[in-house]
């Protein structure tokens, strides 16, 4: 996976990605004649698979993959990571995109689509994330965790595993346990 260096509001950041065209699966740029899916949350689209009609473009977030950051912002959310991607998709001359995005993806491309809407030909969401939890349910959900981990020396890698199963509907995968 090639690694771009962009600078955004929030810092520096050397983003990995991926660009795969119809008649290359690593290219170095897109093919202009065709449209481009840009996929959120590599997590899933790591691995970029070939596609006869498309530009396939995927990246690692900050803080996931392979793409590195100059520090942790004091404030970083949905708008920030917003930003990081326009610096992305500014950087590497992508074309107004069919944004392909899931589970922590989704916030960030409906605010790309929000701010920038002129960028965005059309969403594809799966395992939405909510911009905002109800508070009953984030201190519920705290609660467990802190009980959980309470108790049980590294279980918050365990908790993290846990979340996988959850995330990919209780049915271990091979992408699950990657």
């Amino acid at each position: 996976m090639p690694s771009i260096e962009i600078s955004s509001p929030t810092g520096k950041i050397k983003f990995h990605y991926t660009i795969s065209t119809p008649s290359c699966a690593d290219a170095d740029k897109i093919d202009p004649e065709i449209p481009v899916l840009l996929f959120f949350h590599a997590l899933a689209f790591h691995t970029v698979f070939h596609c006869k009609k498309f530009n396939l473009v995927t990246f690692d977030l900050r803080w996931h993959g392979n793409t590195e950051s100059d520090g942790v912002p004091e404030k970083y959310g949905q708008e920030e990571a917003a930003e990081d991607i326009i610096a992305l998709i500014t950087t590497l001359r992508l074309p107004p995109c069919h944004f392909v995005a899931l589970d922590l993806g989704t916030m960030i491309a409906l605010q790309i689509a929000v701010i920038l809407p002129h960028q965005v030909l059309s969403l594809f969401i799966m395992s939405h994330v909510c911009l905002e939890e109800l508070p009953e349910v984030q201190e519920g959900r705290t609660e467990l965790y802190e009980l959980y981990t309470s108790g049980l020396p590294g279980a918050h890698i365990d908790v993290g595993f846990g979340y996988t199963q959850y995330t990919f509907s209780n049915n271990m995968s091979n992408l699950a346990q990657a």
